[in-house]
């Protein structure tokens, strides 16, 4: 009966626990994502960005540790607005996004 009782406390405890490590496994992926967004704007923005004023948006998609990220480029009044978009564990558009001074 003991034996039974421990048992079935530990199929309960997994029961209760399996759905907690999954949401942190998901949550340590999105943040995973987001550092390597930012460090790949970063990137993008002092290896590949010229402060030329482009006649319309600059898009442009790439792969980093099989993520894609999508690179867009708008031109504004004396600036450009630069961001960097992905999709997160649940499939939803994450976008990190700055301003950037032109000439």
């Amino acid at each position: 009966m003991d034996l039974l009782l421990s048992i079935s406390c530990l199929i309960l405890m997994i029961t209760i626990l399996t759905p907690f490590i999954i949401n942190v496994g998901e949550l340590q992926e999105d943040l995973d994502s987001y550092l390597i967004a930012q460090e790949q704007l970063n990137r993008q923005l002092l290896d590949h960005f010229t402060p030329t004023k482009p006649e319309h948006h600059i898009d442009y998609s790439f792969g980093v540790q099989n993520k894609t990220f999508n690179f867009k480029v708008y031109p504004l009044n004396h600036k450009y607005f630069v961001c960097i978009t992905w999709f997160n564990s649940k499939d939803e558009e994450e976008r990190l996004c700055r301003y950037v001074p032109t000439g």
